[in-house]
């Protein structure tokens, strides 16, 4: 799939410290972890003005390949299971479940599905 297919990087690529940067440094090649080229990559990320809207970008759009936002793949899907594991654990801690008693037909539901 290509850009022209689904959304594209927004305005704020035209910030990123990456311009002008060979794409290879972005799309490692090499086996090595990391590669020389990650590693560069990595180091232009880090004081990137633009890092969180661009790993944003790479996280809402599923992007597979690449340094984004400086991480790669791996690092985006962990970031993404973590984030919602967080939610859920939000959801389960709300405010009014941890001060409201459960009626008992409330009781009763939650005992008929567990």
């Amino acid at each position: 799939m290509n850009y022209s297919e689904r959304e594209r990087p927004g305005d704020w690529a035209e910030q990123g410290a990456c311009r002008g940067s060979p794409t290879k440094w972005w799309y490692p090649t090499e086996v090595k972890n990391p590669s020389r080229e990650e590693t560069e990559a990595r180091r232009i990320c880090a004081d990137c003005p633009v890092r969180s809207e661009c790993l944003e970008f790479a996280m809402r759009t599923h992007e597979k390949n690449g340094i984004w936002g400086g991480k790669n793949f791996k690092e985006r899907e962990q970031l993404r299971r973590r984030r919602r594991r967080e939610a859920k654990r939000q959801t389960e801690t709300l405010p009014w479940r941890d001060h409201e008693p459960l009626t008992l037909e409330q009781q009763a539901c939650r005992a008929a599905f567990k």
